[in-house]
């Protein structure tokens, strides 16, 4: 849930705000809980969750990057995340979760805190990762938040 700059305040954009942030550490949280990111070294994510079947079907890949360039790939257990992405999914449908492929991207910086989901309805090989992409998915799905750093790269 993207909340533009330029949203007007308001008690509608404030409550939808409210449940943006709450989602976004919802899904962290979890992500963060299995424990599967061990390695010390990291210091961003990148997670595509991929959902069809109404939710019925659920998957995830992504990366994991270090901050002397490293990266590798990274998967968590369905059953730790299944619920939040679902929760938030639902929440940007009002309570629809498609039967189609939708993908939702998790970027996360542990340094700058900073964590933001990206929905993709129509497109659905956008963030396919597959032995033919997945070297460009690399550089792809790493974040890049505008207000830190790390968008210098």
């Amino acid at each position: 849930m993207q909340v533009p700059s330029t949203a007007m305040s308001g008690p509608e954009n404030n409550e939808e705000r409210r449940r943006g942030r709450a989602h976004l550490k919802a899904i962290i949280g979890a992500v963060l809980a299995t424990g599967e990111l061990d390695d010390p070294r990291w210091s961003e994510l990148a997670v595509v969750f991929s959902i069809s079947a109404g939710g019925r079907n659920f998957g995830n890949s992504g990366y994991a990057y270090g901050k002397d360039g490293a990266w590798w790939a990274v998967s968590f257990p369905v059953l730790a995340l299944r619920e939040p992405v679902l929760d938030f999914l639902a929440d940007v449908r009002d309570d629809s979760i498609p039967e189609a492929l939708t993908r939702v991207l998790l970027q996360y910086n542990r340094t700058t805190n900073r964590i933001r989901l990206i929905t993709e309805f129509n497109d659905p090989d956008r963030w396919q990762i597959t032995p033919e992409t997945a070297r460009e998915m690399v550089d792809q799905l790493q974040p890049r938040f505008p207000d830190s750093d790390d968008a210098r790269r």
